[in-house]
């Protein structure tokens, strides 16, 4: 996948494999929506009805705005969280943290801006 494309990749590994992680790069933009709606870009990894996924969105009932911000969230069977809301994160970036607007945004046609994003299991 280049950079900038409009694209949804799936991989299914290897049935007993190990994985310890993932890492995308994900173009950002600050689409224009209703109050009500989502729009968002992430990596997302599951195991059964395990999950944790992370990128970007744009949620204006959950922000208050209309801004672009970072997010992550997990789930494990019926329990789950969202950005920093309740224990499971550790926050290691001082500067980057969940829920901080996005200041560059891609313009289609135009210039691209992504972020590099990377989960791992420490």
């Amino acid at each position: 996948m280049r950079f900038g494309d409009n694209s949804v990749t799936y991989t299914i590994g290897k049935q007993g494999g190990n994985y310890y992680g993932i890492t995308g790069l994900i173009t950002v933009y600050n689409h224009i929506i209703g109050t009500e709606q989502i729009s968002n870009s992430y990596v997302w990894l599951q195991n059964g009805l395990n999950s944790i996924d992370v990128g970007w969105q744009i949620y204006p009932l959950n922000y208050g705005d209309n801004d672009t911000h970072f997010f992550a969230s997990w789930l494990n069977g019926d329990k789950g969280c969202y950005n920093m809301l309740c224990s499971g994160f550790i926050q290691v970036d001082k500067r980057i943290y969940l829920g901080i607007p996005l200041a560059n945004t891609s313009t289609i046609g135009g210039t691209q801006y992504g972020v590099r994003v990377k989960l791992e299991q420490i």
